[in-house]
């Protein structure tokens, strides 16, 4: 995330690495400052993503690098929250 700038001041941006028992997030706050933390791949470590931005959930937009089917659990709970959604991948 170096120089990255947020042009959308109302949104908590945020970036998932997805793997098995973990995902490496990359977030970056309205104010312009960003943190790197690991969720665990349960309802619990989807809660402290959330906990961790400190925004209403409908003002979080989230990026999946998806990684066999791994993402949909975290993708559909957080959809659920009211989060913003993307699949990003290589085509």
């Amino acid at each position: 995330m170096t120089n990255c700038t947020n042009t959308n001041k109302e949104y908590v941006m945020s970036a998932l690495d997805i793997a098995k028992q973990s995902h490496d997030a990359a977030v970056l706050m309205p104010s312009g400052k960003h943190f790197f933390t690991k969720v665990a791949n349960s309802r619990f470590g989807y809660q402290q993503l959330l906990d961790h931005c400190g925004i209403e959930p409908g003002a979080i937009k989230v990026a999946f690098e998806p990684t066999a089917d791994y993402h949909r659990n975290i993708a559909y709970w957080l959809a659920e929250a009211g989060c913003e959604c993307f699949l990003a991948g290589a085509d």
